[in-house]
């Protein structure tokens, strides 16, 4: 078993959590990098492992993010229509009912861990593709716990909306995490 895990890495596959929907930070490492994306796994490795103050929170991952994609009518080569179109398709699309639980399982989880957690930030990061081809997203900042669903479209109808060409087969991935407070000192 470990052995056929090893293979589908070494051969470009996402490994054994290649049909997980959503991921904690705290289950996260640098090689699930083209499964849940850079910022994610930034996210994580500073919290677990360089002990730095990080938001906590999860991933939606590509696998997830293409089911959605896939159920709305938009998928990496589907986007050929105006952003206006593929922004209202995503907004429109219903969420596939395991993703929807899963998204809603990893939030109690995160609210469960952090009682206090009053807003979140949300946003589309792009996995497994070669670094700072895309465009810098701002992603949703101040949402609440009831919104997320609604934030996460929008960050994936933003992320779709400004990738163009070649670009088109990118993966993406969604960061969800709790939205903590900048401190300036010096």
């Amino acid at each position: 078993h470990i052995k056929s895990i090893l293979d589908d890495i070494l051969g470009g596959g996402l490994g054994p959590f290649a049909n997980s929907l959503a991921l904690p930070y705290s289950s996260l490492s640098l090689e699930m990098e083209p499964l849940v994306g850079a910022l994610n796994v930034c996210l994580a490795e500073a919290k677990t492992r360089l002990d730095i103050e990080a938001p906590e929170g999860f991933a939606v991952t590509v696998t997830g993010c293409h089911r959605f994609l896939e159920a709305s009518g938009i998928n990496g080569t589907a986007s050929n229509g105006n952003r206006e179109d593929v922004a209202r398709a995503i907004q429109d699309a219903s969420w596939p009912h395991e993703l929807e639980t899963a998204i809603q399982e990893e939030l109690d989880s995160l609210v469960a861990r952090r009682p206090a957690l009053s807003h979140l930030t949300v946003r589309a990061c792009a996995a497994g593709g070669p670094p700072g081809i895309f465009p810098e997203l701002r992603g949703m900042t101040g949402v609440l716990r009831e919104d997320v669903l609604t934030a996460c479209k929008s960050a994936l109808a933003e992320f779709v909306s400004n990738v163009n060409g070649s670009e088109r087969d990118t993966s993406v991935a969604l960061a969800i995490h709790e939205a903590i407070p900048a401190v300036v000192a010096g």
